[in-house]
C-alpha cells in the first residue's frame, strides 16, 4: 500500500526495513530523501491499505497490534505520533481495502464481526467512534478487495457473488445510504481487482474475461451510466493487478506479458482512444501491484527486482516518456502491494521489512526526490494491501492487527507527521483490500464480515471522524477488492456475484453520499494573549454552505466556536477570517488547536487540517495548486500574492521567474514551445518554498 500525503509517502506491506531504518511493516517516507521518519506504529503483521483523513492515519491488514496497541486488522494512527487512536473497530479477519468518505470509513476485506457487530465483508464505520453504521450491503461468496466512493454510490470489488441484497458478481455499485446494490450491473464473470475512474469511463482490471456484456480479458472500460463495455479492448493475456490515468495514456499494471496488442512485461501504457500499447516498455520481471501517477512521473511498486533497465527492488519511478528508472532507488526488500502519492511524499504499503534504506515493516514514507525512507515509521504487523491519504491522515487497509503503536485490526488511521494510529479504530474482522475517502466518509473494502462497530460484508461505508460504520451496507457475497468514483457515483470490484441487493457479477455502482465542495489552498491561525486570529483560503468552492469553526485545548475534543458563511460557488480563490475571544478557561492553555469543519447545502462535510496556535506565534498549513497538469499551455498557479515563482526545466534551465501579484497567476508558456518534464518553484512571502511538477505537451 502506497499514501502520499504532503512531502510524506507511508507505506505498508510485510517489510520490516525501509528507508534505512527497521520498521515493520508500515513507515511513513520523506519523498525528498526517501528515508524513513521517526514515525513508526509498529506493525506485527502485514498491512494492506492505508488512507489519511486530517491528521489521522487509517490503515488495514491482518496485524493485532499496531500503534502501540492491541489493534485487530484496522486501526486509526496519529499521523504526528505513529500511536494508535482509540479508534478501534476491532475485525475478527483481514481488512483489505478501506475508503474514507466523511465522517465514514468504509471497509473491506474477509471479516464477519467488527466493533462487536455482525458485518460480512464490508461495512461503513464511524470516522470518531469506529462503530459501524447500519450500513451493511453483506457481502457473501468471497472477500471484499476494493472500494471506491462516488457520490451516493460506493463500488465494490472482490470475490463475492452476492451483496447489498443482489446477485452480483466481483462488481458492485451499492447506495451509500441504504448498502443496496443499485440497477449498475456489468456482471463480470470473474474476479475484479483494479478500479479507476476518467470522466464518463469506468477503468476495470483483474482476472475476468467477460465484463459489461462483452468479451474483455482481464482489462475493460465500462459505461459509468449503462456498466457497459465499450470498444475499447486492449486484451491482457494475464491478471491486471493496478491502473492509473494520466492524460490520454492508462497505465497498467499485473502479471501479463502480452497487452494493447504488443508484448509489454507486466506494466504498459495504453493509449486512451484506441486500447493499444504505446512505445513506453519499461519491461518489469516480476508482478507490479501498484501504480501512482504525478506530475509526470510513474511510481510503481510490486514483486520485481529489475525495471526501467536497472535494478530496483519492488519499487521505482519511471520517466513517462520512455520508461526508464530514474535514479530514484527506496530498495524494498518486500512486495509493494500500495502507493499514494501526497505532494513530495510516497507512501509505500505492502510485505517488505525494508525500504529506502531504512528498516520499515509493511508501510513507509519515501521522499519523491530522493528515494530514501522519512522519520515516518506506523510499523505495521502485517501486510499492507491499501493506501489513501485525507488531510493529515494515511488510512490503511490489510490483514494487520497492529501499526502506528496501537492495536488496529486490519484497517487504521495514521498520522503522517507521526506515523502514529489516531483514535479511529473500524476493527474490522477480517482482510481490508480497498480503501477510498469521499468527503466525510471511508469506504473500505476486503474479506471482512464485521467492521466498524457492526456487521458488514466485505464492504462497508465509516464515519471517518468516528471509525464507526455508517447505515449503508450493500453487502456483498464475496470479496471487494478495488473502489473507485467519478464525480457522484461509487464503483466497486471483487469476486461478488450479489451486492446491494441486486445479482451484480463482479462490478457494481452505487450513489456517493460524500461529494466535497472545497479546494483548501491554506488555513493559518496567530495569538495575541487572549485574541486568536484564523485565516483561510479556498482555490474553489461548490454548492459550500457554511464554516464551523472548531477549537480544542488537546487536540482530541473539539468544540464549536462560531460560524463563517461561505461562497457558494466560485471558480476564484476566497479569503475568510475569524476571530475568536478567549474566556479565562483557555486564556492560559497553549497551544490551542483549530480546525475548519466545512458544510454544504446538502449537510456533507469535511474537515481542514488541524494547526496549533501558541501566544505570539503564526501556525499555517500552505497549498498551492498548478493546473492544467499536464498543459499544452498557459499553466495557472492559485496560491498567495507575492509568492516568488520560478519554473526550470529538468535539465536546469531556467525558463521563467515571476512574481504572483494575486492569489491567481498565470504563467505564461504558450509560446514557448516547451515540452517535457519541468519544476514550478513557489517560495512564499515569508520564505518556504513548494516544488510542484508540471509536464507540458
Amino acid at each position: 500500500a502506497l499514501t502520499l500525503d504532503g512531502n510524506t509517502m507511508y507505506v505498508g506491506g510485510n517489510f520490516t526495513t525501509i528507508g534505512g531504518q527497521t520498521r515493520n511493516r508500515i513507515a511513513a517516507l520523506d519523498t525528498t530523501t526517501g528515508n524513513a521518519t521517526f514515525w513508526n506504529p509498529n506493525a506485527n503483521n502485514y498491512v494492506y491499505q492505508i488512507a489519511i483523513s486530517g491528521s489521522t492515519v487509517y490503515v488495514g491488514g491482518v496485524f493485532t497490534s499496531i500503534g502501540g496497541q492491541t489493534r485487530n486488522r484496522i486501526a486509526a494512527l496519529d499521523a504526528n505520533s505513529g500511536n494508535a487512536t482509540t479508534w478501534n473497530p476491532n475485525a475478527n479477519s483481514s481488512i483489505d481495502d478501506l475508503a474514507i468518505s466523511g465522517s465514514v470509513v468504509y471497509v473491506g476485506g474477509a471479516f464477519t464481526s467488527i466493533k462487536g457487530q455482525t458485518r460480512n465483508r464490508i461495512a461503513a464505520l464511524d470516522a470518531t467512534t469506529g462503530t459501524p453504521t447500519a450500513w451493511n450491503p453483506n457481502a457473501s461468496g468471497g472477500t471484499v478487495n476494493a472500494i471506491a466512493v462516488s457520490g451516493n454510490t460506493v463500488y465494490a470489488g472482490g470475490g463475492f457473488t452476492s451483496i447489498g441484497g443482489q446477485t452480483r458478481n466481483y462488481l458492485a455499485a451499492l447506495d451509500a445510504s441504504t448498502g443496496n446494490a443499485t440497477s449498475w450491473n456489468s456482471n463480470a464473470n470473474n474476479y475484479l481487482i483494479a478500479l479507476k475512474l476518467s470522466g464518463n469511463t469506468l477503468y476495470a482490471g483483474g482476472s475476468f474475461t467477460s465484463i459489461g456484456g462483452q468479451t474483455r480479458n482481464r482489462i475493460a472500460a465500462l459505461d459509468v451510466s449503462t456498466g457497459y463495455a465499450n470498444a475499447w479492448d486492449p486484451n491482457a493475456n494475464n491478471i491486471v493487478n493496478t491502473i492509473g490515468i494520466t492524460g490520454t495514456t492508462v497505465f497498467v499494471g499485473g502479471a501479463f506479458t502480452s497487452i494493447g496488442g504488443q508484448t509489454r512485461n507486466r506494466i504498459a501504457a495504453l493509449n486512451t482512444s484506441t486500447g493499444n500499447a504505446t512505445s513506453w516498455n519499461p519491461n518489469a520481471n516480476n508482478t507490479v501491484n501498484t501504480i501512482a501517477v504525478s506530475d509526470g512521473t510513474v511510481y510503481v511498486g510490486g514483486n520485481f527486482t529489475n525495471i526501467g533497465g536497472q535494478t530496483r527492488n519492488r519499487i521505482a519511478t519511471l520517466d513517462t516518456s520512455i520508461g526508464n528508472a530514474t535514479t530514484w532507488n527506496p530498495n524494498s526488500n518486500g512486495t509493494i502491494n500500495a502507493l499514494a502519492l501526497s505532494e513530495s511524499t510516497l507512501y509505500a504499503g505492502g510485505i517488505f521489512t525494508s525500504i529506502g534504506g531504512q528498516t520499515r515493516n509493511r508501510i513507509a514514507a519515501i521522499d519523491c526526490i530522493t528515494g530514501t525512507a522519512n522519520m515516518w515509521n506506523p510499523n505495521s504487523s502485517s501486510t499492507v494491501h491499501s493506501l489513501a491519504i485525507s488531510g493529515n491522515n494515511l488510512y490503511a487497509g490489510g490483514n494487520f492487527t497492529s501499526i502506528g503503536g496501537q492495536t488496529r485490526n486490519r484497517i487504521a488511521a495514521l498520522d503522517t507527521s507521526t506515523g502514529n494510529a489516531t483514535t479511529w479504530n473500524p476493527n474490522a474482522g477480517s482482510t481490508v483490500y480497498a480503501i477510498a475517502v469521499s468527503g466525510s466518509t471511508l469506504y473500505a473494502g476486503g474479506s471482512f464480515s464485521s467492521i466498524g462497530g457492526q456487521s458488514r460484508n466485505r464492504i462497508a461505508a465509516l464515519d471517518i471522524s468516528t471509525g464507526n460504520a455508517t447505515t449503508w451496507n450493500p453487502n456483498a457475497n464475496s470479496t471487494v477488492f478495488t473502489i473507485a468514483f467519478t464525480v457522484d457515483k461509487m464503483f466497486l470490484g471483487g469476486g461478488f456475484t450479489t451486492i446491494g441487493n441486486n445479482s451484480s457479477f463482479y462490478l457494481a455502482t452505487f450513489e456517493d453520499p460524500s461529494l466535497l465542495p472545497v479546494q483548501w489552498l491554506s488555513f493559518s491561525g496567530s495569538r495575541m494573549q487572549n485574541t486568536v486570529q484564523l485565516q483561510w483560503n479556498t482555490a474553489t468552492e461548490t454548492e459550500n454552505n457554511y464554516f464551523e469553526v472548531q477549537r480544542s485545548i488537546d487536540n482530541l475534543t473539539f468544540e464549536i466556536v462560531g460560524n463563517v458563511k461561505g461562497y457558494g460557488t466560485t471558480l476564484q480563490p476566497q479569503h475568510y477570517q475569524f476571530s475568536d475571544e478567549l474566556s479565562q478557561e483557555f486564556a492560559s492553555a497553549s497551544p490551542l488547536y483549530y480546525r475548519i469543519k466545512q458544510i454544504d447545502f446538502n449537510g456533507k462535510y469535511e474537515f481542514s487540517k488541524t494547526i496549533a496556535v501558541q501566544d505570539h506565534q503564526t501556525s499555517e498549513t500552505l497549498n498551492y495548486l498548478v493546473y492544467p497538469n499536464p498543459s499544452k499551455g498557459n499553466v495557472q498557479v492559485a496560491g498567495y500574492a507575492g509568492t516568488l515563482i520560478k519554473v526550470i526545466s529538468a535539465q536546469g534551465e531556467e525558463v521563467y521567474n515571476g512574481q504572483m501579484k494575486d492569489e491567481l497567476h498565470t504563467i505564461p508558456l504558450e509560446n514557448k514551445q516547451l515540452k517535457g518534464l519541468f519544476f514550478v518553484s513557489l517560495t512564499s512571502p515569508d520564505g518556504k518554498t513548494e516544488v510542484k511538477k508540471v509536464v507540458l505537451k
